[in-house]
C-alpha cells in the first residue's frame, strides 16, 4: 500500500528529470563518440565498457514511469545513438567493398576481448531498443532514418553480421560476437521502416543476386513466390520468416518487416501477398504435415491479422471467409494442434483480434456472417484468466456493436448488464446494517460482501466491455441510468480472496475509465436527461440527488480520495475532472472539486485522505456525507493496511470540523462509528481495529475543541460520552484475552480508545468515572502482556493520561506488581521475558507522576538502573534507558544515574547480530539530551562534572564510525549551551562528508575545551581508521588537510595530532575496538609525513635513505606501538603493526627500531611480510 508519508516515485521523477536527461546526453556522447582533437570530426567508439552502457540503461530505464517527460529531448538523445549505428552499418558496407568477406572478416573484438567490453554496434541496439521499451516503437522508429540508400547496407550488414552462426567452424567468430536478441529486433525494425520509400523495391534490388554465401536466400518449402519477385524482397522475405518464430521480442519486428513488405504495391501486384498469405493459412491448418511451434503460430496469427488491416479491404476479401474458418477451427476444434496453440493467452488474444477485423469488414459489405457465434465466443472470453485477453474481448465487442444497428447493439448491452446483474447480492451488506436515521445515512451500502459469489476476472472483462461501449457511444441514452448503477457498482468492487488479500482494483480502474467516457461521448443536455431511479440510487450510493452527473461526481471523489490504488485513484480524479469540464455548472461546487481533486494532489494515499478528502468535505454537504460513509467502509476503517486504517481514523476525526460539528449524539459521527462496530463479526478484526482508532480520533478532536473554548452542548457531550464508552467495554469484554484473533490489533486501538476516553471524565457522573478508569487499566494490564512496538507507543500514551487520574493507592498498588512482575521475569518465572520491555517503559511513565522524594520513586530507579547493567538482554537497556529518558531525568539526577548513562553511552556490546550496543547508545543520547535540558535548573555540586562527563562522550560518539549515531550525537552536542557558536556544523544530516569531519576538528582550536579532545580524537580513530570507504577517504582527508592548515597557522601541528593518537593507542593497547584503527591511522599520518624528519615531505626521496648512517635515539612511539601488539595473534593487528613499522623506517631517528622490530618479530608478523 502507499499510504505511507512520502513522496510518489513519478513526482520524485519529475523533479531530477531535467538532470537526469543532461546526464544522459552528456554521457551518450561521450561513451559512442570520440574526437582526437578540436578540429577533427568525431567518430564512433569501437568499443565501449559494459558498466559504462548499463549506467546509461539505468539513466534511461526510470523515464518508463512517465515516458513524456522525454519527449522534447528525444530527436538529439535518438540522434546520437541513431547515427551511431548508421555509422556501424556504414563501415560494414565500405569493409566489405574492400573485398573481405564476412565469415573470414575480422570481428569487431578479438576473442580475446574481456566481456566486460561491448561493441559499438551491439551497444546502440541495446540502447535503441531500451528507448522502444520507455517511450514505446511507434514513437521511437519515426527517428528512423528513411534514407532509400540505407536499405541495401542495412541488409548486407544484417547479412554480414548474422554470418557469425554458420555452421562451419573456421568461419565462426567467438561467441560474444553474435547477434543479440536487442540487434536483431533493432535491424529487422529498421528494416521494416526503410520499407517505406516511395518506389519499387526492384529499383534499387540488384540485378543478380550476391554470391557471397551470407546472401543466400532460404525460405521454407511450401513457400512458393511468383516470378519477378526481386532478389532483395527475397532476402527481406527470408529474414522475416527466419525471425517470425523467435521466443522473444525479434517476433514483433519480423511480423512489422512481413506486413510492410508483402502489403507493398509492387509485392501485391507481383503477388507476393497471396503467396505468403496462403502459405500461412497452410501452415495453420490442422491438416498440415508442419506442425511450426507455439511461437511460430503466433507469428503467422500475428501476419494473419494485421494484413488483414494493412492491406485494404479489396485485397483481402477472397481470403476472408479462410482466414476466419482457420481461426474459428482453432478456437473449437479439440485436436492437439488446437489445443496447444489455444493454450497461448498471446494466441487466444490474436484470435480475438482475427474475429473483431473479419467481422467489421465483413459487416461492411453486409454479407453473411455467423455474427452470433463470435458475439457469443467474445462474451466467454470477458471471463478468461488472462488481463489482455479480455481486454482484446472487451474492445473487439465495443468495436463490432459500433457496427450494428440500434437494435442489435441494445440486445448486446442488455446481455453484458444481464451477466452482470448473475450472482450479485444486493442485500447482504444492507441486512447486516444497523438501523440508522434519516442523517445517518452516510455508511456504504456497498461492500465485499455484495461481490461475494461474482467472478471478479469477469466484472472486470463486463465492466471494461461496458466502458468501450460508452467511449463508441452504442448504448442509447434510455439505457444510461441502468449502465449507471454498474459503473458506481464497480467503483465500489472489492473481494478479499481467502488469504485475506485485495481483489478486484483492476474492476474499479475499468469502471473509472467507464466514468470518463461516459463524460466524453455524451451532451450535457443528454446526461441531465436521464434521472436515477430510487431504487438504483438506494442501491448504489448514498446521494440523495436525482441527477446522474452528480451521482457520479460524488463517487468519483470518494475513489479519487479514499481508494487504497495510486492508478485508481488519479484515474478517478481525471474522470472526474473530464465530468465537470465537459459538462460546467451540473455539479455541485464543481471548480472547486477540480481544484481539490488535483491528479497530483491524490498521488499519496494519507494526503489523499487526510488533506485532499477534508477539503473535498468542506465544499458541500453531499460530499461530507459521501467522504465519511466511504471512511466507515472498507476503504478506510476497514482496509486491509493498518497504516491505511490509521490515516482514515485521522481523517475522520477532521471531518467532525466541517459541517457536522454540531452533530455528536446518539444521530451523529460517534453513534454512527459505535453503531457500525456493534455490527461487525467477531473475525472482522480489521474493521473492529480502524472503528475504535476512528472513534479515538473524533474523541481527541472534540477535546481538543473543548481546550480551546469553543461552545459546546454539555448534555451532547455526555451523550457522546455515554455512547462512546459501550465500544471500550465491549473490548474489555471480549478482545483482549490471547485468544482473539489478531488481538495486538484491538489492544492497541483500545489503549488509544482508553486515552481519549480518559481525557473526558470530568464531563459525567463519578460513578461512570471509576467505571472507565477501571477498565482503561484492564486495557493497560493486557497491553503489558505485549511486547509489540505499536502498542507499546499506544499504551505509553494512554498511561500518560490514565495514570494522573487514579488515587494514590491504586497508582502504588500498580506500580508494585509491575516492579513484582519484572523481578518475577528475571527469573523466569510468572511472565515471559519479551513482557519486560513493555514493563519497564510503563514505569518510566509512571514515574513521571509519582513524588520525588517518594518510595515508589526511588523503586523505578531502582529498578531501571539495574537493568542497564552490560548483563541485562539489549532489549531490556534500551527500554530501561528509554524509561530513564521520558519519566525520571525530567525530575531527578544525580551522579548515579549519570554513571549509568555514561555506561550506556560506552556500550559497543557485539554478537552474531552485529554492534547491538548502538541501540543503547542511541538511547542514552536522548537521554544526555535531557539531562543537559534540566540540569542547569537545578543546583547540584556535581552539576558541570556531570555534563563534561556525558559531552566528551557526545564528542567521541559524533565521529564514531556508524552514521545514525553520528548524526543523533552532533544534533544534540550542537544544542548545547557551552558548544554554541563554536561547532561550524550547518547540516547534520551531512554526517559522512569531508566538511563534516573537517568542522569536528575545529573543536581542537579551542583551548577551553581541552577537556573534550581527547575523546574527539578517540572517536575520529575509529572512523578514520576502520569505518567504510567512503567514510574512511572523507575522515583522513579532513584530517590531513586540517594538520597542514593549522601547522600554517600555528594553531595544531599535525605531529601534534599524531601524539594525539599515540595518546589513544597508549590507553587501551589491548582493546582491539580501537587499538587497530589507531595503529592504521599512525600508519597513514606518518605516511603523509606526521613527524618533522619525515622523508615522505620530500617527493624526491629515494630507497637509499635507508642506508644512510643516523643517529640513534629511544622512541616513545616506538614503544608504544610495540607494547599494544606484544603476544597479540590477531592478523588485523599484526598487518597494521608492519604498516607503521614500515612507515617509521623511513623516519630518519627511528629507522633502526623501526628496522630491528621488523626483522626480528614473531612467526605470524614474519608470515604477514612474505
Amino acid at each position: 500500500m502507499d499510504a505511507g508519508v512520502g513522496v510518489e516515485a513519478d513526482l520524485k521523477l519529475q523533479r531530477k528529470a531535467a538532470d537526469l536527461i543532461q546526464e544522459l546526453q552528456r554521457s551518450l556522447r561521450k561513451c559512442l563518440w570520440s574526437t582526437a582533437d578540436a578540429r577533427s570530426q568525431r567518430r564512433v567508439r569501437p568499443a565501449l565498457k559494459v558498466k559504462d552502457l548499463e549506467k546509461l540503461i539505468q539513466l534511461l530505464e526510470p523515464f518508463q514511469e512517465w515516458p513524456q517527460l522525454l519527449d522534447p529531448h528525444l530527436e538529439p538523445l535518438l540522434s546520437l545513438v541513431i547515427d551511431a549505428f548508421v555509422d556501424q552499418v556504414l563501415a560494414a558496407g565500405k569493409e566489405e567493398r574492400r573485398g573481405s568477406s564476412s565469415p573470414t572478416s575480422p570481428p569487431l573484438l578479438s576473442s580475446s576481448t574481456p566481456t566486460s567490453v561491448i561493441s559499438s554496434r551491439s551497444a546502440a541496439c541495446r540502447l535503441l531498443y531500451c528507448f522502444c521499451k520507455v517511450r514505446g516503437v511507434k514513437v521511437v522508429s519515426r527517428f528512423f532514418s528513411s534514407d532509400a540508400g540505407l536499405l541495401e547496407p542495412t541488409l548486407k550488414a544484417y547479412e554480414r553480421w548474422n554470418a557469425c552462426g554458420d555452421a562451419n567452424e573456421e568461419h565462426r567468430r567467438p561467441a560474444e560476437q553474435t547477434l543479440s536478441w536487442e540487434e536483431r529486433y533493432v535491424i529487422v525494425l529498421w528494416l521494416g521502416h526503410l520499407l517505406f520509400v516511395p518506389f519499387d523495391i526492384a529499383s534499387i534490388s540488384p540485378e543478380s543476386q550476391p554470391t557471397s554465401a551470407a546472401s543466400s536466400v532460404e525460405l521454407p518449402s511450401g513457400l512458393l513466390l511468383p516470378a519477378g519477385v526481386p532478389w532483395m524482397a527475397k532476402q527481406l522475405l527470408s529474414i522475416a520468416l527466419a525471425n517470425l518464430g523467435a521466443a522473444g521480442k525479434e517476433r514483433e519486428s519480423a511480423n512489422v518487416l512481413l506486413v510492410r513488405l508483402s502489403t507493398r504495391a509492387d509485392m501485391v501486384r507481383l503477388g507476393m501477398m497471396r503467396s505468403v498469405l496462403q502459405w500461412a493459412l497452410s501452415c495453420l491448418s490442422t491438416s498440415s504435415e508442419w506442425s511450426p511451434s507455439i511461437y511460430y503460430r503466433i507469428g503467422l496469427l500475428s501476419y494473419l491479422v494485421d494484413v488483414m488491416q494493412a492491406a485494404g479491404h479489396d485485397n483481402v476479401l477472397e481470403f476472408l471467409p479462410r482466414i476466419f474458418d482457420t481461426a474459428s477451427a482453432i478456437v473449437s476444434d479439440d485436436t492437439k494442434f488446437c489445443v496447444d496453440t489455444r493454450s497461448s493467452a498471446l494466441a487466444r488474444k490474436i484470435l480475438i483480434k482475427i474475429y473483431r477485423v473479419a467481422a467489421t469488414l465483413e459487416l461492411r459489405e453486409g454479407s453473411s456472417f455467423p455474427l452470433e457465434d463470435v458475439i457469443d465466443h467474445l462474451l466467454s472470453s470477458l471471463a478468461d484468466r488472462d488481463t489482455p485477453v479480455r481486454y482484446a474481448a472487451s474492445k473487439a465487442i465495443g468495436v463490432i456493436t459500433t457496427k450494428l444497428d440500434l437494435g442489435l447493439a441494445r440486445e448486446v448491452v442488455d446481455a453484458i448488464l444481464r451477466s452482470l446483474d448473475e450472482d450479485l447480492d444486493r442485500n447482504s451488506d444492507r441486512q447486516s446494517d444497523p438501523p440508522r436515521s434519516e442523517c445517518q445515512k452516510t455508511s456504504p451500502a456497498v461492500g465485499p460482501s455484495t461481490f461475494r459469489a461474482v467472478d471478479a476476472l469477469r466484472w472486470h472483462g463486463l465492466i471494461l466491455t461496458l466502458a468501450n461501449l460508452l467511449f463508441h457511444r452504442s448504448p442509447p441514452p434510455d439505457q444510461l441510468s441502468q449502465l449507471l448503477e454498474y459503473i458506481v457498482l464497480a467503483l465500489q468492487f472489492e473481494q478479499r480472496s481467502s488469504t485475506g488479500s485485495s481483489v478486484g482494483a483492476n474492476v474499479r480502474d475499468a469502471a473509472c475509465f467507464g466514468a470518463w467516457a461516459l463524460s466524453r461521448r455524451y451532451k450535457t443536455d443528454e446526461l441531465q436527461n436521464v434521472h436515477v431511479s430510487d431504487h438504483h440510487r438506494t442501491q448504489t450510493t448514498t446521494s440523495t440527488s436525482r441527477s446522474l452527473l452528480q451521482v457520479l461526481a460524488t463517487e468519483l471523489v470518494v475513489v479519487a480520495c479514499l481508494d487504497p490504488v495510486g492508478n485508481i485513484r488519479r484515474g478517478a480524479s481525471a474522470a472526474l475532472q473530464e465530468l465537470i469540464g465537459r459538462h460546467p455548472d451540473t455539479v455541485a461546487m464543481g471548480i472547486g472539486v477540480v481544484q481539490t481533486v488535483d491528479y497530483h494532489a491524490v498521488a499519496l494515499r494519507a494526503n489523499a485522505v487526510s488533506e485532499v478528502g477534508v477539503s473535498a468535505a468542506k465544499l458541500h454537504p453531499i460530499y461530507w456525507a459521501a467522504v465519511f460513509g466511504g471512511l466507515l467502509g472498507w476503504r478506510g476503517a476497514g482496509s486491509l493496511d493498518v497504516r491505511s486504517r490509521r490515516v482514515a481514523a485521522l481523517g475522520i476525526g477532521a471531518l467532525s470540523d466541517v459541517w457536522r460539528a454540531e452533530s455528536f449524539g446518539d444521530d451523529g459521527m460517534v453513534g454512527q462509528v459505535v453503531a457500525s462496530f456493534a455490527a461487525l463479526h467477531p473475525r472482522q478484526v480489521e474493521a473492529k481495529h480502524g472503528l475504535l482508532l476512528a472513534l479515538s480520533a473524533l474523541l481527541e478532536r472534540h477535546v481538543a475543541k473543548r481546550a480551546l473554548g469553543s461552545p459546546l452542548d454539555e448534555r451532547r457531550e455526555v451523550a457522546m460520552l455515554n455512547s462512546a464508552f459501550p465500544a471500550l467495554d465491549a473490548v474489555v469484554q471480549d478482545g483482549l484475552s490471547s485468544q482473539s484473533p489478531r488481538a495486538e490489533l484491538t489492544i492497541e486501538a483500545a489503549c488509544y480508545l482508553a486515552c481519549s476516553t480518559a481525557k473526558t471524565i470530568d464531563w459525567v457522573s463519578a460513578e461512570l468515572s471509576d467505571t472507565i478508569l477501571a477498565k482503561s487499566v484492564e486495557v493497560l494490564e493486557a497491553a503489558l502482556l505485549r511486547s509489540n512496538e505499536e502498542i507499546l507507543k499506544a499504551t505509553t500514551c494512554a498511561a500518560a493520561v490514565v495514570l494522573p487520574l487514579l488515587d494514590q493507592e491504586w497508582r502504588v498498588g500498580l506500580v508494585q506488581r509491575w516492579i513484582r512482575r519484572i523481578y518475577d521475569a528475571s527469573s523466569g518465572r510468572m511472565i515471559e521475558q519479551a513482557t519486560t520491555t513493555a514493563h519497564l517503559r510503563m514505569l518510566g511513565t509512571a514515574c513521571r507522576f509519582c513524588p520525588e522524594s517518594s518510595l515508589e520513586t526511588a523503586d523505578i530507579v531502582k529498578v531501571l538502573l539495574g537493568h542497564t547493567a552490560l548483563e541485562i538482554a539489549i532489549e531490556h537497556r534500551v527500554a530501561a534507558i528509554q524509561s530513564l529518558g521520558a519519566g525520571v531525568l525530567e525530575s531527578h539526577v544525580d551522579s548515579v544515574i549519570a554513571a549509568a548513562l555514561c555506561r550506556s553511552l560506552d556500550d559497543y556490546t557485539v554478537d552474531a547480530r552485529g554492534d547491538i550496543g548502538s541501540l543503547a547508545r542511541l538511547e542514552a543520547i536522548d537521554a544526555a539530551g535531557v539531562v543537559f535540558r534540566t540540569l542547569p535548573s537545578r543546583s547540584m555540586p556535581q552539576a558541570d562534572e556531570i555534563e563534561r562527563s556525558l559531552l566528551s562522550r557526545l564528542a567521541r560518539l559524533s565521529v564514531e564510525k556508524l552514521d545514525k549515531v553520528r548524526v543523533r550525537a552532533v544534533h544534540r552536542l550542537r544544542s548545547h549551551r557551552w558548544l554554541v557558536g563554536l561547532l561550524a556544523v550547518e547540516d547534520t544530516n551531512q554526517a559522512s562528508s569531508y566538511g563534516y569531519f573537517y568542522s569536528m576538528l575545529g573543536l581542537l582550536h579551542h583551548p577551553e575545551l581541552s577537556w573534550l579532545h581527547p575523546a574527539l580524537i578517540q572517536g575520529y580513530v575509529t572512523t578514520a581508521g576502520s569505518g567504510s570507504e567512503t567514510i574512511i577517504r572523507a575522515s583522513r582527508r579532513a584530517l590531513v588537510t586540517f594538520g597542514e592548515r593549522s601547522s600554517k597557522s600555528g594553531a595544531v601541528s599535525l605531529s601534534s595530532l599524531l601524539g594525539q593518537v599515540a595518546t589513544v593507542l597508549e590507553r587501551s593497547p589491548h582493546e582491539d575496538r580501537t587499538a587497530i584503527p589507531a595503529l592504521e591511522v599512525l600508519a597513514f599520518m606518518l605516511e603523509m609525513g606526521a613527524l618533522p624528519d619525515s622523508p615522505f615531505k620530500d617527493e624526491n626521496v629515494s630507497k637509499q635513505t635507508l642506508s644512510q648512517p643516523v643517529k640513534h635515539e629511544p622512541s616513545p612511539l616506538l614503544s608504544t606501538v610495540s607494547a599494544s601488539h606484544a603476544r597479540s595473534r590477531k592478523l588485523l593487528k599484526l598487518e597494521a603493526v608492519v604498516r607503521v613499522y614500515s612507515a617509521m623506517a623511513w623516519q630518519g631517528s627511528k629507522r633502526k627500531d623501526a628496522l630491528d622490530r621488523l626483522a626480528h618479530g614473531s612467526p605470524q608478523k614474519f608470515y604477514i611480510r612474505t
